[in-house]
């Protein structure tokens, strides 16, 4: 459980520097520029245009909503967080495409460590903690590395999302596969 909170203390931290250092930076700097043009670069992503209409539409009126209600917070009048809020809104919405494949892969993870555990235990094989433990580590850091990058406007590439969930199925692999006989 320790492993879980130092991850979880991880991310809020670097979300909380992340939007720090996003409201130090003025409107009119090439970082808003930069997240509006990152922005329309994960829409083009999606094949259907519908679906690339629609969530440019939910995320520009998510924006809309949040801004004055950031603004009458900050008591700045010059800050516009709108390219912001709609970069996360767009990562947040591809991320939620991801989530099934991420659920599938932690299931497949899971059961192949069932099934590893119940071979070493059959064949007297070596149960090793300390793989145990590294696995529930990867686990909570890929987690948290996927929750960064679905929710933080300034992220890894959307791709590794991908990646975040290889590793969080590996890393349940891992740990279930190590576990002692007698729990």
């Amino acid at each position: 459980m320790n492993v879980f909170f130092m991850t979880l203390a991880a991310l809020l931290a670097t979300l909380v520097g992340t939007a720090g250092w996003l409201l130090a930076v003025p409107s009119d700097s090439p970082l808003h520029a930069r997240l509006e043009r990152s922005r329309e670069e994960l829409l083009s992503s999606l094949q259907d245009p519908g679906t690339r209409s629609q969530v440019r539409s939910r995320a520009l009126r998510a924006a809309e909503r949040v801004h004055p209600f950031l603004v009458r917070r900050l008591a700045w009048k010059s800050f516009d967080a709108r390219p912001i809020v709609a970069a996360t809104v767009v990562r947040a919405e591809l991320a939620g495409a991801v989530l099934p494949l991420l659920g599938g892969l932690l299931a497949l993870g899971g059961v192949g460590g069932l099934l590893r555990r119940r071979f070493l235990m059959e064949r007297f094989g070596f149960h090793s903690l300390t793989f145990s433990y590294l696995g529930k580590a990867l686990v909570a850091v890929a987690l948290g590395a996927f929750t960064w990058t679905a929710i933080s406007p300034i992220a890894p590439p959307i791709w590794t999302l991908y990646l975040f969930a290889c590793a969080a199925a590996a890393g349940t692999w891992l740990y279930l596969g190590n576990l002692p006989p007698k729990l």
